[in-house]
């Protein structure tokens, strides 16, 4: 009787936890989807800097805000979109609050959240390095149980404000450029497109 109950117990394990387990850690852990996220904010200890969806692509808010470079936020929200665990700690497994202290999730200093049009807001957690090649202990809102991810996200997201910044001075792009004029002492130059060439109206026409 005693070993059929720790056959039974042991055939329960493998066919619910276990399968909740590799569910959980097969699946992507943020439900994002980077069209709908119109603002990501990122805190590093005392320091917080966001990203904010505009008509022109994203802002980042420097002081004064500025437009950003959107092929690193393009990049940013498709680390958090793919995201998947290496591995998944349940809560269990963490005997007390010194075990979220030791992974540097007691009080975790780094996160990233993420507002999205229509479900509420989505905020990862991350801790200490994990043990193997470019992974973090991280946890996401508030659930109990710990994730092992890969440090990509983290990675891409901690970093200068500068590194965000879209370094040309406008966000004119030359095939909506139509009209082109210089303002100088010695009289005015105006270029305009028209019929596949440019053309000068000013001081001449030509």
């Amino acid at each position: 009787l005693a070993l059929f109950c720790v056959v039974l117990g042991l055939f329960i394990w493998l066919r619910f936890f276990e399968k909740s387990f590799h569910a959980s850690a097969d699946t992507h852990l943020l439900q994002i989807d980077p069209s709908k996220v119109t603002d990501i904010v990122i805190t590093d200890g005392n320091n917080s800097f966001s990203f904010k969806q505009q008509e022109n692509g994203w802002n980042v808010s420097t002081t004064p805000p500025d437009h950003a470079d959107d092929e690193q936020v393009t990049r940013l929200l498709m680390l958090a979109s793919t995201l998947k665990p290496f591995d998944l700690l349940h809560f269990k497994e963490l005997k007390n609050n010194r075990s979220l202290s030791e992974l540097g999730l007691q009080n975790p200093r780094r996160s990233i959240t993420f507002h999205q049009e229509g479900v509420p807001d989505q905020i990862i957690y991350f801790g200490n390095e994990a043990v193997g090649e470019k992974s973090i202990f991280a946890k996401v809102n508030n659930k109990r149980s710990v994730v092992i991810v890969p440090s990509a996200l983290s990675d891409q997201a901690f970093r200068p404000h500068d590194d965000f910044r879209d370094h040309l001075l406008t966000t004119l792009q030359l095939n909506q450029l139509r009209t082109i004029q210089l303002h100088q002492e010695l009289g005015n130059l105006s270029l305009v497109f028209a019929d596949d060439h440019w053309r000068m109206e000013q001081p001449t026409e030509s």
